[in-house]
């Protein structure tokens, strides 16, 4: 959970949500900072002194990359001034009027806040579609996980520095999806069409589970823990309908890969896992909990950020079980619950009262 109220400028200028709404806005972001600035009306000079340094930066993008030592007589520049961020509209325009502060506080954001044009640039490569293939690439580039929504109602969390290539609509016969890095999969059940995910050296076949699989390019070995249900993991080379070096997981078991022995390990998994089902019916059954604690119960779970506004939500609590739910029913079963709204748009969660 967000607190914006305790804000300063240069916390709005380091957010991702923020950051999005002033340089790319969506309808939900739109709606969210409007509402938010009408109940807090008393924060709108942060936000504006935020934003003006957002749009400076963006419009004065540097044309060659930034040295050590560029960086070294930056920080030394803006010690030497010490300057403090004021709560005066009328010394807020003078200091910004200043040159030295505008370079510094441009520079600052680029050097230090470089999420700005990277999410900018990730905004138009992150969810591609691949033209003429049927096929869809998320990209995610920033430093949180990101939700993907696929054909089928699946829902992949797929985490930082991490691509999930999968087809817009899967075929009648199989549900096929490309992964490099790390996601955590809830798959909609389905047994007359097996979801397979592909990795670098291992595949994963289910039919309807939830599971992580860890696959980076930079790291010596892959592996898949289960959550719920089965799955079969195997090497690519093999035949599976042998039961050639494929491995069988059931909840709280994992395999893993060592790339330089080509030898998949089963073991199981001794730490709690909030998605299990034993463990979920008592993590995600509630009787009239605060809703800011269903939040976060969910957050810490899946490992999201979801953006909501807590004063609209403060008063509000929620009385269900959602242990058998996938996340986003999980959402949207509590928003109905409460008589709130939810969306899921460029992977990021939003829930707003209605």
């Amino acid at each position: 959970m967000t607190n914006y109220e305790t804000f300063s400028p240069e916390d709005f200028i380091q957010d991702e949500f923020f950051i999005s709404w002033v340089l790319h806005p969506t309808r939900v972001e739109e709606e969210f900072w409007h509402q938010w600035l009408v109940d807090f009306p008393e924060r709108k000079i942060y936000t504006d002194q935020a934003r003006t340094i957002l749009l400076a930066v963006r419009a004065h993008e540097l044309e060659s990359a930034t040295s050590n030592q560029d960086v070294e007589d930056v920080v030394a520049y803006v010690n030497k001034h010490g300057y403090q961020w004021q709560g005066d509209v009328s010394k807020t325009t003078k200091i910004w009027n200043a040159t030295w502060f505008r370079i510094a506080a441009m520079l600052f954001v680029v050097l230090s806040v470089v999420l700005i044009f990277y999410t900018s640039a990730d905004k138009q490569s992150r969810n591609t579609d691949l033209a003429g293939t049927g096929w869809t690439e998320f990209r995610n580039q920033t430093a949180q996980s990101r939700i993907v929504q696929m054909g089928d109602g699946s829902l992949a969390v797929l985490k930082p520095n991490s691509v999930l290539k999968y087809p817009q609509t899967f075929s009648d016969t199989v549900r096929e999806v490309f992964l490099t890095g790390e996601a955590f999969f809830e798959v909609r059940k389905n047994p007359k069409k097996p979801f397979l995910v592909h990795s670098k050296d291992i595949i994963t076949k289910v039919l309807g589970t939830s599971f992580t699989v860890r696959a980076y390019v930079a790291e010596g070995k892959s592996s898949v823990i289960v959550n719920t249900g089965k799955v079969v993991v195997y090497t690519p080379e093999r035949n599976l309908e042998k039961q050639s070096n494929s491995v069988l997981l059931l909840p709280h078991q994992q395999v893993t890969l060592n790339r330089e022995q080509k030898e998949l390990v089963k073991d199981t998994v001794e730490s709690t896992m909030l998605l299990a089902k034993e463990t979920a019916r008592v993590a995600f059954s509630f009787d009239k909990a605060p809703m800011h604690e269903v939040i976060q119960k969910l957050e810490s779970a899946y490992n999201v950020k979801i953006n909501y506004n807590s004063r609209q939500l403060e008063d509000l609590t929620v009385t269900a079980s959602l242990s058998d739910l996938p996340l986003d029913e999980k959402v949207k079963l509590i928003c109905k619950a409460v008589g709130a709204s939810c969306s899921f748009n460029e992977g990021k969660i939003s829930i707003q009262k209605n």
